[in-house]
């Protein structure tokens, strides 16, 4: 029997946790008390099984929010959806 398990991955430079979270790395590591939590020392990676979870480690300022429930409605996807082909599409343009 098929089952669909979906989960939300955050990646976030490890130099960034230190240098915008609120505590550095330490208390990072102590609020996320989550064993999908991983790391290679440059990227850290954070997994989620509720996007509402995330709201609290990716702040965006509620008219963004907004914005991007509105988009992902016209055009009938989920907000994640729209985040992740936007950053793919500047990160696309970031490298030419």
């Amino acid at each position: 029997m098929p089952v669909l398990c979906e989960a939300i991955s955050v990646v976030v430079r490890r130099d960034s946790i230190d240098k915008y979270f609120q505590g550095g790395w330490n208390k990072f590591v102590r609020k996320i008390s989550d064993p999908t939590m991983c790391t290679d020392g440059e990227l850290v990676r954070v997994g989620f099984m509720v996007s509402n979870h995330v709201q609290e480690f990716i702040d965006f300022p509620l008219w963004v929010i907004h914005s991007l429930d509105k988009e992902a409605k016209r055009l009938g996807v989920p907000r994640q959806s729209v985040v992740k082909v936007w950053i793919a599409e500047r990160l696309e343009e970031l490298r030419h």
